[in-house]
C-alpha cells in the first residue's frame, strides 16, 4: 500500500535528476569505458541507465514527500485508514558522557521491596480493591443535580432550590455513610486481627507498620474525594453553560440546551409577605446569609421580575458553596480508626501536662459555642501540635481535603459563573423596562380620573383623546411580548401581568365612558 501511495504522487509535484549530475554520472561512464566494447553499445546502455536512475531518483522523492508527511501526527489517522505503518526516523540522544553502572542484584533488591511494600499482606490487597471499587462506584455521583431529566427544566426558583437541596443532602449523607464510614468499618474489620487498633501511645503508634497504613488509606480517599469535587465543579459551571450562547469570536463552541433553566414571572410588587420572602432568600444563598431584600426600596404598584435576577444569581453561586461545606464535612480517618488513641502529651506524667490537657478541654468546651463556620476550624485545633516543632501530637481531625473560596477551582468557576450571569442578564432586564412604561396605569384610580375629566367637565375632544389613549395602551399591552419570553438561562411569564394591566386600562376607559 505504501508503494501504491508513492506511485499516487504526481510527477509534477517533485524534483528531477540535476542536469549537472547527470553530466557527473556521464563523465565517470566515459572515463572508465572499456576499449572492447563499441561506443555505440555504450551508447545505447548509458540512456537507459540514465533513464532507470531518473526513475529510481523521482521515486525516492515522492517517498521522502510521504516520510515528511509522517511526521506530522495530524496525518497519521489518514494513514491508518489507509492501513499504511507510519514510519518515524529514530531519533538518539547526544552522546554526552559515559557513567559506569554497578552491577545491580535484582532478585535480592526485589525481595527486599517486597517485604516493605503494602501488598505482602493480602489483607491489605484485599480491603484496598474494595476502597478502590466503592471509591470509583462513588465518583458517578455529583455533588449537585445536573440531570435534566429528573429536574424537568425550566423550574420556578424555589422548586430548583429544593431540588438541589433534596439532591446534595442525599449525596451528602451517601458520602458519609456509603463512602467515608465504609472505609473505616472495612479497614478495622479486615486489619483488625493483624493490627492493633486501641493503641493509646501516639509514640509506639507513630513507629508502628499501622501508622503507615492508616496515612495510606487517607491519602487513597484525599485522591478520589479530589476528584468527586472537582467533576462536581466542572459538571455545575458546564450545566449553567450549556443553557446560554457561545461567543464564537472568543473560540467557544457547545452545545445549547433546547430549553431555559429558571421560570421567572413578571409581577406587581405590593409589598406584602416581607417575612415570607425573607426565609425564601435565606433558603437560597444559606442559613448564613445577610442579603438585602431586593424589593425593599420598591415602591408598591411597580412591575418587577420575581424572583429577581439578584436571588437567581445567588442561587447560581451558591452551589459552589454547597460543595465546599460538604467537602468539608469528610473527615480525616485516623481519629475513628484510632478511637484510644491520646496526645503524646498525656503519657507524660506531671502537673505542667496536666494542666494543659486541663487547658486544651476548656478550649475545647468555649469552641463548641461557636457558629457553623467556625467547626472546620475547631476540628484542626483539637488535633494537639507541639509549638516548637510543629509536630502532630495527637490524632488527625479536620477535614480530609479543605476547600474554601481561595481554593483554584473554586476560585476559576466562580468566576465563570459570575461572567455567565453578566452577560445573560440584559435581555430580561431590557423586557422588564419596556413594561415599566405601564406603571403609570398601575397607580392611577378610576374615580381620580374621572372626577378630573368630569369636575369641571372637560372639552368633549380632552375626553376623547383620554379614551383614544387609553384603548392604545391596551393594544400596546397585549402586544408588547409572547405570554412567555425566552432568554438564556431564564424564561420570563408575562401572561398574567398584561392580563391585570389590560385589564386595569381597560376598566378605567370603561368608567370614562360611563360617565359619558
Amino acid at each position: 500500500m505504501f508503494t501504491s501511495l508513492v506511485d499516487s504522487i504526481s510527477p509534477d509535484n517533485v524534483s528531477i535528476l540535476s542536469k549537472q549530475r547527470r553530466f557527473n554520472i556521464l563523465k565517470k561512464s566515459v572515463r572508465e569505458k572499456s576499449e572492447s566494447i563499441s561506443e555505440n553499445k555504450i551508447a545505447d546502455t548509458f540512456k537507459h541507465l540514465i533513464r532507470v536512475v531518473e526513475e529510481e531518483y523521482i521515486r525516492q522523492m515522492k517517498k521522502c514527500i510521504l516520510l515528511n508527511e509522517m511526521q506530522n501526527f495530524n496525518t497519521h489517522e489518514r494513514f491508518k485508514n489507509f492501513k499504511v505503518p507510519i514510519r518515524l526516523p529514530s531519533r538518539s540522544a547526544k552522546y554526552l558522557a559515559v557513567v559506569p553502572m554497578p552491577k545491580y542484584d535484582y532478585n535480592s533488591n526485589f525481595q527486599k521491596f517486597s517485604q516493605s511494600h503494602w501488598n505482602k499482606d493480602p489483607n491489605q490487597v484485599g480491603v484496598t480493591e474494595k476502597l478502590v471499587i466503592r471509591s470509583l462506584k462513588s465518583l458517578e455521583q455529583r455533588f449537585l443535580n445536573t440531570n435534566r431529566t429528573s429536574l424537568k427544566l425550566p423550574k420556578e426558583l424555589k422548586d430548583l432550590i429544593s431540588a438541589q437541596q433534596a439532591h446534595h443532602a442525599a449525596v451528602q449523607q451517601n458520602i458519609s455513610v456509603q463512602w467515608r464510614d465504609y472505609f473505616v468499618a472495612e479497614i478495622q474489620d479486615d486489619l483488625k486481627n493483624s493490627h492493633h487498633f486501641y493503641e493509646s501511645n501516639m509514640n509506639m503508634y507513630k513507629e508502628s507498620e499501622l501508622k503507615r497504613i492508616v496515612t495510606r488509606f487517607e491519602l487513597l480517599l484525599h485522591s478520589y474525594l479530589r476528584d468527586f469535587v472537582k467533576q462536581s465543579i466542572d459538571d455545575w459551571v458546564e450545566f449553567i453553560r450549556s443553557f446560554t450562547i457561545p461567543n464564537y469570536k472568543r473560540g467557544e463552541l457547545w452545545r445549547i440546551s433546547n430549553h431555559q433553566m429558571i421560570t421567572i414571572h413578571l409581577s406587581i410588587h405590593t409589598g406584602k409577605k416581607k417575612k415570607k420572602d425573607e426565609k425564601g432568600r435565606q433558603k437560597t444563598m444559606g442559613p448564613n446569609s445577610k442579603a438585602k431584600d431586593p424589593y425593599e426600596d420598591v415602591p408598591d404598584n411597580s412591575i418587577i421580575l420575581k424572583p429577581s435576577l439578584e436571588e437567581c444569581a445567588d442561587f447560581l453561586r451558591h452551589g459552589l458553596d454547597m460543595i465546599i461545606n460538604a467537602t468539608n464535612n469528610v473527615k480525616f480517618l485516623e481519629a475513628e480508626l484510632m478511637p484510644f488513641l491520646k496526645d503524646a502529651r498525656q503519657n507524660e506524667e506531671s502537673d505542667d501536662d496536666k494542666n494543659e490537657d486541663k487547658k486544651e478541654e476548656e478550649n475545647e468546651n468555649e469552641n463548641e459555642n461557636e457558629d457553623a463556620e467556625g467547626d472546620e476550624r475547631r476540628a484542626e485545633e483539637i488535633t494537639p501540635v507541639d509549638p516548637d516543632t510543629g509536630e502532630r501530637l495527637g490524632p488527625r481531625r479536620g477535614a480530609n481535603f479543605k476547600l474554601d473560596h481561595d481554593f483554584p477551582w473554586i476560585k476559576q468557576g466562580l468566576e465563570e459563573v459570575n461572567r455567565m450571569i453578566s452577560e445573560n442578564v440584559d435581555g430580561p432586564t431590557q423586557l422588564l423596562n419596556q413594561y415599566k412604561e405601564f406603571e403609570p396605569i398601575l397607580r392611577a384610580s378610576k374615580t381620580e380620573k374621572v372626577a378630573s375629566l368630569f369636575e369641571p367637565k372637560q372639552p368633549l375632544e380632552v375626553i376623547r383623546n383620554e379614551v383614544e389613549h387609553l384603548n392604545q395602551t391596551y393594544y400596546d399591552i397585549l402586544n408588547t411580548s409572547n405570554s412567555e419570553v425566552d432568554f438564556p438561562i431564564f424564561r420570563i411569564e408575562v401572561k398574567h401581568l398584561k392580563e391585570k394591566l389590560a385589564d386595569q386600562a381597560d376598566k378605567i376607559k370603561q368608567a370614562i365612558l360611563k360617565a359619558v
